[in-house]
């Protein structure tokens, strides 16, 4: 069946034994756009059916993180949205994505 990891994920990880529906609290889940010690950029493609992880692109080319490879796991929290018409600081307004989130931790995410 296919999945949509932007709307079929959800946000708030379920308890790990799979046997109840009980929410871990603080736990999230996350999905990654940009690999830690890459630089590719990928971004869940919010106007596609689905919404696959693709290859980020501007203007026809694709695009990179271009500040050396990233030092952690970049992507997004599922089933979150920042609003353009939201202020959530001082004039600082949302991109019109999902949440972008990242994860540290001592490992890369397999690709």
């Amino acid at each position: 069946t296919p999945v949509s990891p932007w709307h079929d994920i959800p946000l708030s990880v379920e308890n790990v034994i799979r046997t109840r529906t009980d929410r871990q609290p603080n736990s999230f889940n996350f999905i990654c756009e940009i690999p830690k010690w890459t630089r590719a950029k990928f971004e869940i493609a919010t106007n596609i059916p689905l919404n696959p992880i693709k290859q980020d692109m501007k203007n026809g080319l694709p695009r990179f993180y271009h500040h050396g490879d990233m030092c952690w796991n970049y992507g997004a929290f599922p089933q979150t949205w920042e609003s353009t018409k939201v202020n959530f600081m001082e004039n600082i307004k949302g991109d019109n994505d999902p949440l972008d989130a990242i994860e540290i931790g001592m490992r890369q995410m397999a690709t």
